[in-house]
């Protein structure tokens, strides 16, 4: 008697691939581009807030270009009118006044204006290490009064020029840190 073998693999459950009910595979959609990951919302947030921080900077740093072109102007006309008339009295006080009216309006030192003397120049050099005004100090305090005064104009006109750049080219956090300064000598 011969045996009959009967092939393993031949059940129902080994049925060939087409012929079991099975459903077709889908794989997941591939993640799109919205809504995006958290990691680039922070990216592109600390991006916004540092072209905003620079805009300020840029913006604040061309109001002050901006101003500082405008005195440099009134300098500069005060300077072409001492080309034609000539006299330095009247160079001094239109200097002395510019001066005085830029520390009022451009750098809000109200007080400071108000003092003379000794107290003027100091208020003048606390922006500079080197002390530029003090070797005028008698000049711009007692020059206006006098009949007739002489220095060398085109060195108080440079100075004045390079003082009023240095000022209104500081930043606000430099200026609070003199005024800071000066307060606490006081």
């Amino acid at each position: 008697m011969m045996q009959q073998t009967v092939p393993i693999n031949q059940g129902p459950m080994t049925q060939g691939a087409q012929e079991l009910p099975l459903r077709g595979l889908h794989l997941p959609a591939e993640p799109g581009f919205w809504p995006l990951a958290p990691g680039w919302w922070l990216l592109a947030g600390a991006l916004l807030l540092l072209f905003v921080y620079l805009t300020y900077r840029w913006l604040q740093r061309r109001k002050r270009q901006q101003r500082l072109l405008a005195i440099e102007k009134q300098l500069g006309a005060i300077d072409f009118a001492y080309q034609s008339h000539q006299d330095q009295r009247q160079l001094l006080s239109d200097l002395s006044m510019l001066l005085r009216r830029f520390e009022k309006f451009q750098q809000h030192q109200d007080q400071a204006v108000t003092t003379s003397g000794a107290e003027w120049i100091t208020h003048l050099n606390r922006y500079h290490k080197d002390q530029p005004f003090a070797p005028y100090q008698a000049l711009l305090t007692q020059g206006v009064y006098l009949p007739e005064v002489e220095f060398d104009s085109k060195a108080l006109i440079d100075l004045l020029g390079q003082h009023i750049k240095k000022v209104v080219m500081m930043t606000p956090k430099q200026l609070a840190k003199i005024n800071f300064q000066e307060a606490k000598n006081v």
